[in-house]
């Protein structure tokens, strides 16, 4: 994939593969270019979060159940995995059709603040998110279609997301359990209404 990035998104992406290798990943995952992206303090609205890059690693150890360790983080860079594509897909599309000619980080949260990176979005809407400004359902994108769930995929997601309340719970953050858990109910009605249709 190459991709004509600024000097600043580059950084964000070598500091997503760092992150990647800390939570022990053998990929670049949303989450991990979200925490690149914060990284860099130049993104106006993820500043006016006063959050930190601690902060956002925590939401990210408790959805994910798995802990950072800056000792495991290694500078070889790692691929990305198909939704972190998929994210500097869109940022590329963004950047085309606003007739700029690099991405810079700010196309890039717009892509990871989208319904189509359910990850990094989840993320941001815990620390409070303002994504009015990040609406792109007026650009034209031109996406894969998404493959339907096999039942056996749908099972996973309920299970993950079990954990992940139950993570939740421990960390003392009802907030992210409620939101664990309407993720659970969400493919508990997906599982139903394939096993109905199965049945007709």
């Amino acid at each position: 994939m190459h991709l004509n990035l600024s000097h600043e998104t580059a950084r964000a992406s070598t500091f997503a593969s760092e992150e990647a290798s800390a939570f022990e990943c053998d990929c670049v995952r949303c989450e991990h270019l979200l925490i690149g992206i914060f990284r860099l303090e130049v993104v106006p609205e993820l500043l006016a979060l006063h959050k930190s890059v601690s902060d956002v690693r925590g939401i990210v150890e408790i959805l994910t159940g798995k802990a950072h360790s800056a000792a495991r983080a290694d500078t070889q860079t790692l691929e990305l995995d198909e939704n972190a594509k998929l994210a500097l897909s869109i940022a590329e599309q963004i950047v085309i059709q606003l007739d700029f000619e690099i991405i810079e980080p700010r196309q890039v949260l717009c892509a990871l603040a989208s319904e189509y990176c359910n990850e990094s979005r989840e993320i941001l809407q815990r620390m409070g998110f303002d994504f009015s400004s990040f609406d792109i359902s007026k650009i034209n994108l031109l996406l894969p279609r998404k493959e339907e769930l096999t039942v056996e995929e749908i099972k996973n997601q309920i299970s993950t997301w079990a954990v992940r309340a139950e993570m939740a719970e421990k960390q003392g953050r009802q907030d992210l359990v409620d939101s664990a858990m309407n993720y659970k109910a969400e493919y508990e009605l997906k599982l139903r209404d394939f096993q109905q249709n199965d049945d007709m």
